[in-house]
């Protein structure tokens, strides 16, 4: 968890690792991590909250979206030799 700078000044909590044990997920743990995330982004007045869900991880995604984050970029890459 970091805070970056945006060009206007305000602050943007960014997450940038998470991760929950195979045995600690579907009982709440993730749901705790990202509650105390948030509420420590609150506390520092950051506009939001952004964190990275690579694609084919669709349960990173759909975790994320059960607390009101949405995509807001698609980054795209292209392997050269």
């Amino acid at each position: 968890m970091r805070i970056e700078g945006l060009r206007s000044g305000r602050p943007l909590g960014v997450l940038s690792d998470i991760y929950v044990e195979p045995d600690g997920r579907e009982v709440g743990v993730g749901e705790v991590l990202v509650d105390a995330v948030v509420a420590w982004c609150t506390e520092r007045g950051c506009v939001g909250v952004d964190a990275l869900a690579l694609p084919g991880n669709r349960s990173t995604k759909n975790f994320f979206e059960t607390f009101g984050f949405t995509a807001r970029a698609l980054v795209v890459h292209k392997a050269l030799p």
